[in-house]
Parts: C-alpha cells; sequence; structure tokens
C-alpha cells in the first residue's frame, strides 16, 4: 500500500518507500524500483566476473579428473578381462597370484 503526504505546497508528493529507509523522502517508487533493479544487476555481472575464475578452474580440473580417472578405470577393467580372478585388489594395490 502506497503511504503518501504532502509535505510542501505545490506538485511535490512525498512517499514512504519498501526498500530505502522506511522515512518519506522525495524519491518516488520508480526510482526506487529502478535502483533496485540497477543494484541487483550490478551485482549480479560483479558475481560473475569474479566467480569466472574459480568455474574454469573447476571445470578444468573436474575434466582432468574424469580423464586420468576413465583411463584407471579402463586399465582396471583390461586386467580384470585378462587376468580374471588371478587379479585381487588389496588396499588399493593390485596383487597377483
Amino acid at each position: 500500500m502506497r503511504q503518501m503526504m504532502r509535505a510542501i505546497p505545490g506538485d511535490i508528493w512525498w512517499e514512504h518507500l519498501r526498500i530505502c529507509p522506511q522515512e518519506y523522502t522525495c524519491c518516488t517508487t520508480e526510482m526506487e524500483d529502478k535502483l533496485s533493479q540497477q543494484s541487483k544487476l550490478e551485482f549480479e555481472n560483479l558475481v560473475e566476473e569474479t566467480s569466472h575464475f574459480v568455474r574454469t578452474t573447476f571445470v578444468s580440473r573436474h575434466k582432468k579428473f574424469d580423464d586420468v580417472f576413465g583411463k584407471q578405470l579402463s586399465a582396471y577393467v583390461l586386467l580384470m578381462v585378462e587376468f580374471g580372478p588371478s587379479l585381487e585388489l588389496a588396499g588399493g594395490l593390485l596383487r597377483f597370484h
């Protein structure tokens, strides 16, 4: 609900705003809405810019991990196919019987 009061003779109305300090001001709710949207956009851009390095590093390392893990898994599967039951995984190390 918009509360308005005539504070000064003439055409100036003072509005009670939602975000800014809850005092009567010469700013309008439209001005407040525009400033709120601008602040939101600036914040989102700042987060995007500052998190770019972290995201690209994570993606790069995630891909590297997938590549290394995939190769190790493939090698293990080949060993299992080749040696079958004579191959045992003990304490993270492969042992042959």
